[in-house]
């Protein structure tokens, strides 16, 4: 298996199912769910569900729910280095019916693992790959300075062109890729994101499945449309799956393939990480 260093966030996910349809002006009722989250924190958690090495650079906050969220992490093998903060734990929260979803964040740029954390890359200088949804281009040049031999992986919409030919790869969402896009089309902004020296990257297409370009051109993997009323975590899962076939050797290919069998697997549960994602390993042994 992989030996894989992360870098991002950890939050409290609040996930708020209407049972009919949310009006203004009155008190919703909501089956309500909480749960540990954070895009990189998930990525992390499904990873070391999946047996590999996990090395976790993330801001860990002043209360219970910091400490909770480590154990967590440490009960899936993953490596916690945590930089402390004196805060609490922030919150995500997602409120949706069946028509339309609102989200919400308490985050704030402190809580993002910035230059003056980076001394805990002595963690992750020997990891194959590296993951991280940060996407200031000054942190992530000192993060390439010093991590030379580990292979990038971005998730998040990063626009310097100084910083995306030294990156192995990027993984982005339809939106934050047309935040980057500027006036090019999505596969015209791809393109020139590949011949800038980038080896390969992929947009994912929420229900319409995900978009695969590098220098031998762009591959669209369409998936079947089902029913959900959220796809919370579903991202956080392809990038789990995609960086998992990528460890264990297959091509590009089956990591698009794999990447978009974890985010199935996501989909039809009610949570943004789920042991149902230990079946990507059963299904590699048949």
């Amino acid at each position: 298996m992989g030996k894989i260093g992360i870098i991002g966030t950890v939050m409290i996910d609040q996930i708020m199912q209407a049972r009919y349809k949310i009006g203004e002006g009155r008190c919703n009722k909501m089956n309500c769910t909480v749960a540990f989250g954070g895009a990189m924190r998930n990525v992390a958690w499904n990873l070391g569900l999946l047996h590999h090495e996990v090395h976790f650079i993330t801001k860990m906050g002043n209360d219970m729910a910091a400490i909770e969220a480590q154990k967590d992490l440490e009960k899936n093998h993953v490596f916690v280095y945590p930089v402390p903060y004196d805060g609490p734990t922030p919150m995500f929260i997602s409120a949706f019916d069946a028509e339309k979803e609102l989200m919400f964040s308490t985050i704030k740029e402190d809580y993002y693992v910035d230059k003056e954390d980076l001394f805990q890359t002595v963690a992750i200088n020997t990891c194959e790959y590296g993951i991280t949804d940060r996407t200031d281009a000054s942190f992530l040049r000192k993060l390439f300075d010093r991590t030379p031999n580990v292979k990038w992986i971005l998730c998040g919409p990063v626009s310097s062109s100084q910083i995306i030919p030294h990156a192995h790869g990027m993984i982005l969402n339809r939106y934050e890729m047309l935040s980057i896009t500027k006036d090019q089309n999505i596969d015209a902004a791809a393109q020139q994101m590949i011949l800038s020296g980038l080896d390969w990257l992929v947009v994912t297409l929420d229900r319409e499945g995900a978009m695969f370009y590098d220098k031998k051109g762009a591959h669209y993997y369409p998936i079947e449309e089902k029913m959900a009323y959220s796809t919370l975590g579903c991202g956080d899962a392809f990038i789990s799956g995609f960086v998992h076939a990528l460890c264990e050797k297959k091509s590009l290919h089956e990591c698009m393939l794999t990447g978009l069998e974890a985010s199935d697997i996501i989909l039809r549960v009610p949570a943004s990480t789920h042991p149902n994602l230990l079946q990507l390993i059963n299904e590699s042994i048949k």
